[in-house]
C-alpha cells in the first residue's frame, strides 16, 4: 500500500477499497424492523463510491457490488490486486439498547491488530 498523498507532478489517483460487510447467506445483524446489515452496508458502500468518484484525485472500488458472500480474505486480496491505498469496511452492528446512536471507527495496521481489543474484534469478525 502506498502513501495517501501523490507526489508533486504525479497523477496517480488514491484508490479506496470499500468493503460492504456481509452479503449472500451471511446477512449480518438484523434491525428491529427486520432490516439486514448486508443490504444496509451495500447501499452505503454504493453511495460512498459515488461521492469518492466525484473527486478527481480519488477512485473507489467495491469489494462486492451485489448480494453475494465474499470471505474477508477474498475482500482483502481483491483490494490488494486493485492496488488500494485504503481499505474501508462498512458494518451496521446491532445493539441491545434501542436508544444507542453514533458510530465507531476501528483501525488496524498492516502488521496486524494494534491492541488487545482490536485483536479480539478482528478474530471475532474473521470467524
Amino acid at each position: 500500500m502506498s502513501t495517501l498523498q501523490p507526489n508533486k507532478g504525479q497523477s496517480k489517483k488514491i484508490v479506496i477499497a470499500i468493503d460492504a460487510g456481509h452479503g449472500g447467506e451471511d446477512s449480518g445483524a438484523r434491525g428491529a424492523s427486520g432490516s439486514l446489515e448486508k443490504n444496509i452496508t451495500l447501499s452505503i458502500a454504493k453511495k460512498l463510491k459515488k461521492e469518492i468518484d466525484n473527486d478527481e484525485q480519488l477512485r473507489a472500488v467495491l469489494t462486492r457490488d451485489d448480494d453475494y458472500f465474499v470471505p474477508l480474505h477474498g475482500r482483502v486480496v481483491k483490494a490488494r490486486k486493485l492496488k488500494a491505498d485504503i481499505f474501508v469496511s462498512i458494518h451496521a452492528d446491532a445493539f441491545t439498547n434501542p436508544d444507542a446512536k453514533g458510530s465507531s471507527v476501528f483501525a488496524l495496521s498492516e502488521s496486524g491488530a494494534t491492541s488487545a481489543s482490536a485483536r479480539y474484534l478482528a478474530n471475532k469478525e474473521n470467524e
